[in-house]
């Protein structure tokens, strides 16, 4: 099925992330800048966006090395979207804070240690062609590490969200079931 799908619906639907994404980013700052939970939103959504541009130009790369770079530098901004989206739903549902400062340094600190990877061997070996996709990155020994971590923050968050929802009543309640329906949505699009 998606061997019929031409590449520049893959490069528009990133286009479409990244736009999306920084107008949620900007709107949601601009709010209210000194809300802690818009500051964090804003840094998820951010992060979010520079993958969809990079997600962008990576499918419009003419040749191996701008690919190359296109696709290390989408996984830098994903690499950062798990301990982001995990640092805002923990703000958001207002969890213990000591437990939030816990769980956030061990997350920055695993995501800036594969960010400091992304341009190695380490993560990807190599590069080469994939289903439809001319260029996709050959996963290295720390890109499992990475996708250990992505899942583990996308259930745990999620699953805080679940939990949340059997405690909570009213508008608060409807918010958590639109984050949870949202972000599963996303992130079973982006898996």
């Amino acid at each position: 099925m998606w061997q019929k799908i031409p590449l520049s619906y893959y490069a528009l639907s990133g286009l479409l992330n990244f736009i999306t994404s920084a107008a949620f980013a900007v709107v949601v700052f601009s709010r209210n800048p000194k809300s802690r939970i818009n500051q964090i939103f804003s840094v998820l959504a951010s992060t979010v966006a520079g993958w969809g541009l990079c997600y962008f130009l990576w499918l419009r790369a003419e040749n191996t090395r701008s690919a190359e770079l296109y696709l290390r530098t989408l996984m830098l901004f994903v690499i950062f979207i798990p301990t982001t989206f995990t640092h805002f739903i923990l703000t958001f549902l207002n969890v213990d804070v000591n437990k939030r400062k816990r769980i956030n340094f061990s997350n920055y600190l695993v995501s800036s240690f594969l960010g400091l990877t992304a341009y190695t061997r380490f993560f990807a070996s190599d590069i080469g062609p994939f289903l439809v996709f001319p260029y996709w990155l050959k996963p290295g020994i720390l890109f499992a590490v990475h996708t250990i971590h992505f899942f583990a923050n996308t259930i745990y968050s999620h699953a805080l969200m679940l939990r949340a929802l059997k405690h909570s009543s009213g508008v608060f309640r409807n918010q958590i079931l639109y984050v949870f329906i949202g972000t599963a949505i996303g992130y079973a699009g982006g898996a």
